[in-house]
């Protein structure tokens, strides 16, 4: 029987299940996980690194030293043979076990286990009460995290490990970043290049994709800086993502800094 794979970055309803390389592999693409080998690929400074072999801090090389050389690979390829070994969690996910409905949590016997909520289940109870029960547990558990603000980084297993997940940093989100970012690098050169109808072909701060002259002051201001804000996201993304966090766009990390110089 293939081995099976366990990840953090795939769609809720997978996050409880094993996969094998090949099914990883398909789930993989267009992911949070082929979002950061895009990044990283977009990276000057990660590709001037994997040239020259020379890191200008040690969170690069580590960086480095997890993905590889990713110059001339396709995602898919370079997932089999490198990717699904460092996104995948160390420590497998359970199943729930039937033991306590006055519940507690257990906290874990090894340094990478997660907590477990153990439950003891009366067999004798009528299945519609049951029911009710798990949903209370359910509620609770969500009100839980809620307030604790679960951190996957920190509680992530696997060797890579992904910031934070949620709309903000869809794989088409992310995408369509790396897309005006740089294209900008190219457009932006050219003589002639009116910012704000660049910031309208690429639909920023509600142009809908239309290119006019027939704007007043106040909307040209918000054009040049929706776009000022997208580039400058973006090259947090990129620094931050080299350097080993991914996403995040919040601030600079010191080590990103360091790369900016």
């Amino acid at each position: 029987m293939d081995e099976l794979h366990f990840y953090k970055g795939f769609p809720v309803e997978d996050d409880i299940y094993g996969f094998t390389l090949e099914v990883a592999a398909s789930k993989a693409k267009y992911s949070i996980y082929e979002s950061w080998f895009d990044v990283l690929k977009a990276s000057p400074w990660y590709a001037e690194a994997q040239k020259t072999k020379v890191f200008k801090n040690q969170a690069i090389a580590d960086t480095y030293k997890l993905f590889g050389d990713l110059s001339n690979v396709a995602f898919e390829k370079w997932w089999k043979k490198t990717g699904y070994k460092i996104f995948k969690e160390r420590v497998p996910f359970t199943k729930i076990k039937p033991l306590d409905l006055t519940y507690k949590v257990q906290s874990p016997k090894k340094k990478d286990e997660p907590p477990t909520l153990l439950l003891e289940v009366p067999l004798h109870l009528d299945i519609k009460i049951l029911r009710r029960q798990f949903e209370q547990v359910i509620r609770l558990q969500e009100e839980y995290q809620e307030k604790k603000k679960f951190d996957i980084y920190r509680h992530t297993t696997a060797n890579a490990k992904i910031f934070q997940l949620g709309q903000k940093f869809g794989y088409d989100v992310i995408k369509k970043d790396l897309e005006i970012y740089f294209d900008y690098q190219v457009e932006s050169v050219k003589e002639g290049f009116i910012t704000y109808q660049f910031a309208q072909k690429h639909a920023l701060s509600d142009s809908n994709g239309i290119v006019t002259n027939r704007v007043t002051d106040a909307d040209r201001g918000r054009l040049i800086e929706a776009l000022k804000y997208s580039l400058e996201n973006t090259r947090k993304l990129i620094a931050n993502a080299t350097v080993g966090r991914f996403p995040d766009t919040s601030d600079y990390l010191p080590t990103a800094r360091e790369l900016l110089d």
